[in-house]
């Protein structure tokens, strides 16, 4: 069976010289970035150096590791009072999650330090891109070095838009929606009204203000010649995503999908 994970590892492997890899997640939540720390342990046992800057630490006696810890500072809000919003509550309440989080986060001394100081030799990048983090792409310009999305959650039509794919929401709905396959004409009309609004919330409001995060906190020698947010996350060179068939149907046809579930108890 095809495995898009051993695809790149097969890659990376393949080289004859060791990659330096930064694995920036100063954002993510344990149940985003376990399933992928995975792919970074088993690169740094073949040999590749990782940075890994997270709050979550890599088991000791791991060679090849260098790991940058930084404290978690990400509160998730209760989803629960997102239940029986409208469409544009609800992606205002997440778009203004993100936004808060994101720049507690950039605005910490240690990650500032990081971001301004650093002049280490990276040649990927790996980061949670599309959630929550879109302004972390301005990495890929520091370093001049391929950006690695990896992506929780499963299937986001205005991501995926992004990297080039069709969208069909009347066909395909959005696995949030909870809809399955059977749809009726209402639920193809609710589908597409879901899709249009958070297109346009996102387009017209949050990446606008991912931007300005960037422009804001992601200062170092050469930032003036960076490119627009959205020019480098069209650039992203491979998104990985996370996603179960527990979740909701799932149909990408230029994205690999790591096929994976983590419930804790």
């Amino acid at each position: 069976m095809f495995s898009p994970a051993l695809l790149f590892l097969g890659v990376l492997c393949s080289v004859a010289n060791a990659y330096n890899i930064l694995a920036f997640f100063p954002l993510a939540l344990k149940s985003h970035i376990k399933p992928f720390q995975t792919l970074l342990y088993e690169l740094a046992r073949r040999g590749h150096n990782v940075t890994e800057l997270s709050s979550f630490p890599p088991p000791d006696g791991l060679e090849n590791y260098n790991y940058i810890h930084v404290p978690h500072l990400f509160n998730p809000v209760n989803t629960v009072q997102w239940r029986n919003t409208s469409y544009p509550t609800l992606f205002g309440m997440y778009h203004a999650m993100c936004l808060s989080e994101a720049e507690k986060v950039l605005t910490h001394p240690d990650i500032q330090s990081f971001i301004q100081t650093d002049q280490s030799h990276f040649d990927a990048i790996i980061f949670e891109g599309s959630f929550c983090s879109e302004s972390f792409v301005a990495l890929g310009h520091k370093y001049g070095a391929p950006m690695i999305n990896f992506q929780p959650l499963g299937y986001w039509p205005t991501n995926y838009f992004l990297f080039g794919n069709l969208q069909s929401p009347a066909s395909i709905a959005d696995y949030r929606l909870l809809m399955g396959t059977r749809m009726n004409f209402w639920h193809r009309l609710d589908s597409l009204w879901f899709t249009v609004t958070e297109f346009f919330l996102t387009y017209t409001s949050y990446y606008p203000k991912q931007e300005i995060l960037m422009d804001k906190y992601f200062k170092y020698r050469g930032s003036n010649t960076r490119p627009s947010m959205m020019e480098m996350l069209r650039n992203i060179s491979m998104t990985f995503v996370e996603h179960d068939i527990a979740f909701g149907l799932y149909l990408n046809l230029s994205v690999p999908t790591l096929y994976s579930l983590e419930a804790c108890t």
